[in-house]
């Protein structure tokens, strides 16, 4: 049987931005078992947590997790590979999203 990571790996072939997230993600962390990872006090980030997760059937921690790799893979791709992130409307319309 393939690794987890090989077969993520596998699946994203030319994507460097993306394998590169995934070996990110995949490296120990330095959190002992057991431990919350990190806490989350702000009202408005726990509300949107919730949200993500109840509009994709997810735990929050999962939501969480998803948001932060999406957030390192647009961080990598824009900032440090240079590309561009567009959205496309439903009129078909094109806009740039410029994170800064």
């Amino acid at each position: 049987m393939i690794p987890v990571k090989q077969a993520i790996l596998n699946q994203l072939k030319g994507d460097l931005s993306r394998q590169h997230i995934v070996s990110i993600s995949q490296e120990p962390s330095s959190q002992s078992v057991g431990q919350p990872a990190i806490t989350v006090e702000d009202p408005e980030v726990i509300n949107l947590l919730r949200w993500l997760a109840k509009t994709q059937g997810i735990t929050p921690e999962v939501a969480l997790k998803k948001a932060v790799a999406t957030a390192a893979y647009i961080y990598d791709t824009t900032t440090n590979q240079g590309g561009k992130l567009f959205v496309q409307r439903p009129d078909k319309s094109v806009g740039e999203i410029l994170l800064k």
